[in-house]
């Protein structure tokens, strides 16, 4: 199993590594500033960089053991903190925090080069604040979260571009942050940063089905929820709590909708992202704070962890994705 997982930082440190099976020495790395998110497809690795007052994208191709960069490209808009990856439309589509920008880039991986970018602005009453973008099974639809003015924007795409589908209010100053399809595309899950929740919504007439605090009943501390996975036979969700630190599990009932069965300590400080290991065993969480990024095993029947599998130390991190 190889892991690639990016940290903040400047572009003379390690901000992106490759390790295997846990090791703790990692294969590859490179430096580049403040790879918030990274994303993999047709062969490559992506990556971004998140700063105040510009934007820009790399694309790397597989090399040898490792990984050679074959583009890179400033973009308008500030605070690119998310980026997924669309092989059968080749494109590159990013979230703009800081500007309220969705970022489309045309993307050739024959070459390894960028094409035409275009810049869609999300704009409404309050602030805008892009943060998620997520991608249908069949690569027709994007839903863009926007935690600034509390909507999920639905776009078809289509010939290179996006068009504007829907948008659908979520409640006033919740903060939707992050979101994932069900296994079956019937329902969206999203995860606020505001009101520490997740929002369970049904795709085909966008009724809110049901909303769950991701924290116990008795917590009375500061928590800012990050993000959330499901795990791979789709019988658990797992959902990030930063400054609480734990990590909130929920069963999958047979529709769909979540029940809170416990929180754990994630191992650290921040969980800012998480993945789940694509055999389902490990649940990968980088902690932010603690600059390290912790393997813990599931137990398959309870979804629970039963112990610390590795700690990997990387500066700041922010993300992990899995690679052949």
């Amino acid at each position: 199993m190889k892991c690639i997982i990016s940290g903040y930082g400047a572009h003379l440190d390690t901000t992106l590594a490759m390790f295997v099976d846990h090791r703790g020495t990692p294969l590859w790395t490179e430096g580049i500033e403040s790879p918030s998110f990274i994303a993999y497809g047709d062969g490559y690795l992506f990556a971004i960089t998140e700063n105040r007052f510009y934007a820009a994208i790399y694309a790397y191709r597989k090399e040898g053991l490792g990984y050679r960069m074959t583009d890179r490209r400033s973009l308008e808009g500030r605070e690119l903190c998310h980026v997924v990856y669309s092989p059968k439309n080749r494109l590159l589509i990013g979230s703009c925090y800081g500007s309220g920008h969705v970022i489309l880039a045309a993307f050739d991986p024959d070459t390894g080069l960028f094409g035409e970018v275009q810049s869609i602005e999300q704009k409404g009453e309050k602030e805008s604040r892009q943060h998620c973008i997520v991608l249908n099974r069949a690569e027709d639809l994007a839903y863009t979260i926007n935690l600034g003015l509390d909507q999920i924007i639905v776009y078809r795409i289509k010939d290179g571009r996006l068009e504007q589908k829907e948008r659908i209010s979520v409640k006033e100053g919740s903060g939707p942050r992050h979101a994932r399809l069900s296994a079956d595309e019937r329902l969206l899950y999203v995860i606020t940063e505001y009101s520490n929740e997740i929002m369970v919504y049904d795709t085909s007439d966008w009724s809110l089905r049901q909303t769950l605090s991701t924290l116990p009943q008795n917590y009375l501390g500061s928590c800012h929820c990050s993000t959330l996975c499901i795990a791979p036979d789709g019988r658990y969700l797992y959902a990030a709590n930063r400054f609480a630190d734990t990590i909130a599990v929920m069963e999958i009932d047979h529709d769909g909708l979540l029940s809170l069965k416990t929180t754990f300590d994630c191992g650290g400080c921040n969980p800012r992202h998480m993945e789940l290991t694509p055999d389902g065993r490990d649940l990968v969480i980088c902690c932010n704070h603690s600059d390290w990024v912790v393997f813990k095993r599931l137990n398959s029947e309870t979804g629970l962890p039963s112990h610390t599998v590795r700690e990997l130390p990387v500066q700041s991190p922010s993300c992990v994705v899995f690679v052949p």
